[in-house]
């Protein structure tokens, strides 16, 4: 019987979702539904204090469960909920105070879902027969999630190696150093000024690498990137270089001589 997908993320009908749902589409991976996670939800692995521990880990559990027992494995293209998914769960697995003797008996099931960022797990034939160009001769700079420097929750760094897999089959060239844009994305609600200037500083610090694009699996990075464009170069002090900022999804579906959702990706790259 041939697998069925739900997408996870944190926005319907936003770019990064909207470029999500093309890339299964084109993959020919049947979706079951789409399920939207409040970026509350997201922000708890790194931010406690926002909502309790038990809120939190259990509407992750829930989520997942749900899934399972629909028969569907979940798939991530954003990094910021899959990461807290693997939170959330470490999390029942060590405070026994979440601890029920059904929970258990759920969690224990939930081994045999594939929690897993499932676009980056996608077998390489599937992706690289779609593939009707190659990124040979670009320059690139990864701004990741700031949940992937909790790296402890995440066995062997496999999703950082399963990263530097598909890069290497679309032949881009990766300039150091990774840059990590969401947390300060998330404190702007606390602190947008704080965030715009520190925001600004790691843009203008990839930027000078001498990149032709940035790419990110973070939403929060790319939608604050996509909102806050103007006030960054204001921050900065300096004039805003015209590098896009590009998700992943929408990174393969150009490889697959799709065209891109956003505007704002130079035609020299399609």
């Amino acid at each position: 019987m041939k697998e069925h997908y739900t997408l996870i993320g944190t926005q319907r009908n936003g770019l990064f979702e909207t470029s999500s749902q093309r890339l299964l589409k084109k993959l020919n991976l049947p979706l079951d539904e789409h399920i939207s996670i409040a970026p509350d939800y997201l922000m708890e692995g790194l931010f406690p204090a926002l909502h309790t521990k038990k809120a939190w880990a259990m509407s992750w559990f829930e989520t997942l469960l749900h899934i399972k027992n629909q028969g569907s494995t979940p798939i991530f293209i954003e990094e910021g909920s899959y990461i807290s998914a693997l939170l959330a769960i470490k999390a029942i697995r060590e405070d026994p105070t979440l601890q029920t003797q059904a929970i258990l008996k759920e969690l224990d099931s939930l081994k045999e879902v594939e929690i897993f960022t499932g676009l980056l797990n996608l077998h390489q034939d599937i992706l690289s027969k779609q593939f009707q160009k190659n990124w040979r001769g670009f320059r690139a700079t990864v701004c990741h999630s700031s949940f992937t420097l909790l790296r402890k929750v995440i066995e062997g760094d496999r999703y950082r190696f399963l990263q530097e897999t598909i890069w290497k089959l679309i032949q881009l060239d990766i300039i150091q150093p990774r840059s990590y844009f969401e947390s300060v994305a998330h404190l702007s609600s606390f602190n947008l000024e704080g965030a715009l200037k520190e925001n600004a500083r790691v843009y203008y610090q990839m930027a000078d690498l001498g990149i032709d694009f940035i790419i990110t699996m973070s939403f929060s990075a790319f939608s604050f990137f996509e909102n806050y464009q103007s006030k960054i170069k204001s921050a900065a002090g300096r004039e805003l270089m015209d590098i896009p900022i590009i998700h992943i999804a929408e990174l393969l579906l150009i490889l697959m001589g799709e065209k891109p959702d956003s505007h704002k990706i130079p035609l020299g790259m399609i």
